[in-house]
């Protein structure tokens, strides 16, 4: 095993190289987590391509019999606070609860984190060449990933 500056690697074909085009081999563990992160981004991308559902707002139901206009109304203004103060509270939790799941991912993907943040890579020089790769059709090249891309990518996630 051994370090190596991940300025002096090119990527190709899914495989990291160095300057005399030799295959390094880093993790399996870190080559899945990236292949992990490509599948949960592709399908996010496709969720957001579905057509969604709207109600027309020109729809009108109609009745044979006529609806009253006839109505009372009460003065809430501390009900209306509460509701207020309520829909603030439920988008809190919402936040919250997209923070919770980001945390999730970053936990489940820390060596590609680890990668991302070091500007070395660890990686198998013992001459054994392994079958994982980098699929990363949306991610692209690993070497060029930064925390904010990153970021960006975690974020259309989840």
């Amino acid at each position: 095993m051994r370090y190596y500056n991940k300025n002096g690697l090119r990527y190709h074909d899914g495989y990291l190289l160095d300057d005399t085009n030799q295959i390094l081999v880093p993790s399996c563990d870190l080559v899945r987590q990236f292949n992990e992160l490509e599948h949960k981004l592709q399908e996010a991308r496709w969720k957001a391509e579905l057509p969604s559902v709207k109600v027309s707002s020109d729809f009108k139901f109609d009745s044979e019999h006529a609806a009253t206009t006839f109505r009372y109304e009460a003065e809430t203004p501390c009900l209306d606070e509460q509701v207020e103060w309520s829909l603030k509270i439920m988008e809190e939790l919402d936040e919250v609860e997209k923070a919770d799941k980001r945390n999730k991912i970053i936990n489940e993907l820390s060596l590609v984190v680890e990668f991302v943040e070091n500007d070395k890579v660890l990686v198998d020089d013992s001459g054994k060449i392994s079958m994982d790769r980098f699929d990363l059709k949306n991610i692209g090249n690993p070497l060029e990933l930064t925390s904010d891309k990153l970021h960006e990518i975690i974020e259309e996630i989840g």
